[in-house]
């Protein structure tokens, strides 16, 4: 029976920014699906289509952070 989980996968984030790279351009790098053509030999055109990692990595806010010092509200 197919199912679907979510599953953490801070480690490539980590595992990229430790190697100096930013951190838009570590989730761009696995977001992103990369396209190319190969010509068989029988002249046929034959597409592929790959990510960096194997799976859909989906960006999920959770949690929240403040954007401004804690105030009070008149009235």
């Amino acid at each position: 029976m197919p199912g679907y989980a979510l599953i953490e996968r801070r480690e490539l984030m980590k595992d990229a920014m430790k190697a100096g790279k930013d951190t838009i351009d570590t989730l761009l790098d696995h977001l992103t699906v990369y396209h190319h053509c190969g010509k068989q030999q029988n002249g046929q055109i034959e597409w592929h289509s790959k990510r960096k990692t194997e799976g859909w990595i989906v960006p999920i806010a959770t949690g929240f952070h403040a954007i401004s010092a804690l105030g009070k509200a008149k009235n």
